[in-house]
């Protein structure tokens, strides 16, 4: 369906961008972070734990920005297949 098509891409595409937008990605000096993390060997499972992080974080407003979009398309569906329901009632 284009024209719903197009309008639930924009949604999406604008409540990515906002979700991108607020995490700030720091750059890190690489011999900082192995003396924060104490050892080479260290700075993996660090860095692993925080992508971790994040991705849960984001993992859960995507579900609920998914919910958002899907309620009023759901509503739609619902409110065209009660009248198609009445149309057919009144038919018979």
């Amino acid at each position: 369906v284009p024209f719903i098509g197009g309008l639930v891409s924009r949604l999406v595409r604008r409540v990515l961008t906002t979700m991108a937008g607020l995490f700030r990605w720091e750059q890190r000096d690489l011999a900082a972070a192995e003396k924060q993390a104490g050892g080479s060997g260290k700075i993996l499972p660090m860095y692993l734990a925080s992508v971790s992080g994040v991705q849960s974080v984001m993992e859960k407003i995507l579900s609920i920005s998914i919910r958002v979009i899907q309620l009023p398309i759901g509503m739609l569906f619902g409110f065209f297949g009660a009248l198609l329901l009445l149309f057919l009632w009144l038919v018979n």
